[in-house]
């Protein structure tokens, strides 16, 4: 539960977000969003850390009601309803059916998915096979945290980034430069581990920059692909950011999985599968057409 509960507060944000704003303002926004949410978790051990030793292990528990009685408070004090009355939809099974079914029948929110799906997929097999990467490819284990936490903190620039950018070049335009080029990158990379490195571990720093550029990539590209989706979703911006977010994750751990399994001792299943999620993505990205300017 102390997994699946801080998810819902994510829908319910990019649904006001979407109530709000819409278009490239709502990508500008949901990038400042993402980057708290980037940062936040590269300090919430050294949090922990700091109320362990302070107050004992058993005040970390109490520090999550403390967190989740701030934040209530803060929403119930500060942030009026958004969603109008009209758009107000009933509980009922033939309702949420009749939304899924919408949402389904968007080609651009379908094609957001899809991509959103195989960029957390390069994320997510990242992640999963970091650890083993830093471990046993570089003898880093020990300082690994410190070296994830300086990705996680890197990455989080890019939806600063983002945010200055998008409204001038679209959204679309933003994910497409950014897949293009983690692709390239990608290559060069995986050709280089078989032809330079010939399968044997390749230079740290080399490996370290190019583990950052998936993060990297996620921060530019999850924003956008989230305001592309809900753009013509408006009336219903709640149940579409529930459908968007549980499927593209959903979907993306089933991709990610068998790519964690794969790891050999080396970074050559990862960075090819990369390479092939990546490509299909930017493949993806190009079947959203612009025709209003809107993305």
């Amino acid at each position: 539960m102390s997994l699946n509960l801080p998810l819902r507060p994510r829908v319910v944000t990019l649904a006001i977000i979407r109530d709000l704003f819409a278009g490239r303002q709502m990508a500008r926004i949901t990038s400042y969003v993402m980057m708290v949410f980037t940062l936040v978790p590269v300090l919430a051990p050294s949090l922990g850390a700091g109320i362990a030793w302070a107050f004992g292990w058993r005040a970390i528990f109490l520090s999550f009601a403390v967190f989740s009685f701030i934040s209530i408070t803060w929403l119930l004090l500060r942030q009026p309803e958004t969603l109008t009355p009209e758009n107000r939809r009933p509980f009922r099974p033939g309702k949420l059916i009749e939304g899924v079914v919408a949402v389904f029948s968007n080609r651009h929110v379908v094609v957001s998915i899809c991509v959103q799906s195989l960029v957390f997929g390069m994320l997510f097999a990242s992640l999963l096979s970091s650890q083993a990467v830093f471990g046993q490819v570089f003898d880093q284990a020990e300082s690994f945290p410190i070296w994830f936490g300086l990705m996680a903190a890197i990455s989080a620039s890019s939806s600063w980034l983002n945010a200055q950018i998008v409204v001038r070049f679209g959204m679309r335009n933003v994910v497409k430069w950014a897949l293009l080029v983690q692709a390239a990158l990608t290559a060069l990379f995986l050709l280089a581990q078989l032809t330079v490195w010939s399968g044997e571990a390749p230079l740290f720093p080399i490996a370290f920059l190019w583990l950052t550029s998936v993060f990297f990539l996620a921060g530019l590209g999850i924003g956008n692909l989230n305001a592309i989706a809900l753009e013509p979703m408006g009336h219903m911006a709640g149940m579409a950011a529930s459908i968007v977010s549980s499927t593209s994750t959903i979907a993306s751990i089933a991709l990610a999985a068998p790519i964690g399994q794969m790891f050999d001792g080396t970074m050559i299943p990862l960075t090819a599968c990369s390479l092939l999620l990546g490509s299909a993505a930017f493949l993806l990205i190009l079947a959203i057409r612009d025709s209003d300017g809107v993305i």
